[in-house]
């Protein structure tokens, strides 16, 4: 289950800070709402080990962060913003509620 959420985390962070010229956005947003409905529906060990895998990978920047300045600059605050989320088990939820106050706005 861990290799299944360190991916599932890499893959978030691929979606959401690859810019446009390598990805398309609509694409981008579109698939991490669907991860975002299938991680809704999956078992709490599963969130448990997405959690679990995004305060690991904060470890490893901090550790690298204190050891290396330039480990550190590669890594955005955004990104770090969104690990902690993950980590937190509030990410996804927050991501659920902008797409639900899209679609109202757009009807």
């Amino acid at each position: 289950m861990k290799t299944l959420a360190q991916a599932t985390l890499d893959y978030v962070l691929f979606l959401l800070v690859t810019n446009e010229k390598h990805l398309d956005p609509r694409l981008a947003e579109n698939t991490l709402l669907s991860l975002v409905e299938e991680l809704q529906v999956a078992a709490p060990k599963e969130r448990e080990a997405l959690s679990k895998a995004a305060q690991h990978t904060l470890e490893l920047l901090s550790k690298d962060s204190e050891e290396d300045d330039y480990t550190a600059q590669l890594v955005t605050d955004e990104e770090r913003d969104i690990l902690s989320k993950i980590a937190e088990g509030t990410f996804f939820a927050s991501v659920a509620n902008l797409d639900k106050e899209d679609s109202e706005s757009e009807s």
